[in-house]
C-alpha cells in the first residue's frame, strides 16, 4: 500500500547562503505591508467616522458655539457600533482559534504523529538575523511540520501558534486545498491506499484549519475597524471643532499651492 502523503517534521536551522538573506529581507517586506495595510483600515475607518459627524455638524456646531451634550451623544452612538464589532469578532476568533486547535491536536493524535508533540517557541521568527561581527550576520529559518500531498507540488505547512496566523500563506493554501480535493479523491479512488477514509479526512482537516484561520484574520480587521471606530469617536466627540478648523487650514493651504 502506498501513501498519498509524506508527513515532515519541524526544524530550525542555521543557513547563511544568499536564499537565506532573500528571505529574510522578503519577510520584513511582508511585516511591512501588512502594517501598510493595517494603517490603511485604520486610516480609512476615521475618514468614515468623520464623514459621519460633519454630516451632522449643523446640530451640535452652530456659528462658533460648540454643543458638547450633541456632539457626545452622535459620539455614544459611532462608538456603540464599534464596540458591537470588537464584541462580536472577538467571539468568532476564539471559536476559531478553538476549531484550528482541536483539528490540529486530531490531526497529530489520532492520525499523524503520536509519539512527537508539535510546539514553536513563541520567541522564534520565521527567518531571524544575528549580528556576530561588525560586517557578520547569521540568519536561522524556522519550518513549521507539514504535509506534502502526491497531487501537489507544494507543501501544506501545519500550523501550530498564533504567529503562523500571519507569517503563513493563509489564502493560497486554503485556495489551493478548494480546488484540488476533487483531483486528489480521484488519485485515491484509483490508487490503493492503506486508508481512504484517513487520507481523505487528513486533506479536509487541514482544509478547515486554513478555513478558519482565514476567518480569524477576517475578524481582525473587523475588530481593527471596530477599535478605530470607539477611538476616533471619542476624540471627535470632544475636538471635533479644533480638527475640522485644522482640516480647514490643511485644505486652503493646498489649493493655495496648487492654484
Amino acid at each position: 500500500m502506498k501513501n498519498t502523503y509524506n508527513i515532515n517534521p519541524s526544524s530550525i536551522k542555521l543557513n547563511n547562503s544568499k536564499k537565506a538573506k532573500k528571505l529574510y529581507r522578503k519577510n520584513l517586506i511582508k511585516k511591512f505591508f501588512r502594517i501598510l495595510f493595517c494603517a490603511f483600515i485604520g486610516v480609512s475607518t476615521v475618514i468614515l467616522v468623520f464623514y459621519i459627524f460633519h454630516m451632522f455638524d449643523s446640530k451640535f456646531l452652530i456659528g462658533n458655539t460648540f454643543y458638547y451634550s450633541e456632539s457626545i451623544t452622535l459620539g455614544a452612538l459611532v462608538s456603540t457600533l464599534g464596540s458591537s464589532l470588537i464584541s462580536i469578532t472577538s467571539i468568532w476568533n476564539e471559536q476559531c482559534s478553538k476549531n484550528v486547535d482541536l483539528n490540529i491536536k486530531t490531526l497529530q493524535e489520532d492520525q499523524l504523529e503520536r509519539d512527537r508533540k508539535w510546539n514553536r517557541w513563541p520567541f522564534t521568527d520565521r527567518v531571524s538575523k544575528h549580528k556576530l561581527t561588525k560586517d557578520e550576520y547569521e540568519y536561522y529559518i524556522y519550518k513549521n511540520p507539514s504535509i506534502k500531498f502526491n497531487v501537489l507540488k507544494k507543501e501544506i505547512f501545519i500550523p501550530i501558534s498564533i504567529k503562523d496566523f500571519n507569517e503563513l500563506n493563509i489564502m493560497q493554501t486554503y485556495f489551493i486545498l478548494s480546488f484540488k480535493r476533487n483531483e486528489y479523491r480521484k488519485l485515491l479512488a484509483f490508487q490503493p491506499t492503506s486508508d481512504y477514509l484517513k487520507d481523505i479526512l487528513i486533506w479536509d482537516c487541514m482544509k478547515d484549519v486554513y478555513k478558519h484561520i482565514f476567518l480569524y484574520k477576517c475578524c481582525k480587521i473587523i475588530s481593527l475597524m471596530g477599535w478605530s471606530i470607539v477611538i476616533s469617536s471619542i476624540i471627535f466627540s470632544f475636538f471635533y471643532p479644533q480638527l475640522i478648523g485644522y482640516l480647514d487650514s490643511i485644505i486652503l493651504t493646498v489649493s493655495t499651492i496648487w492654484s
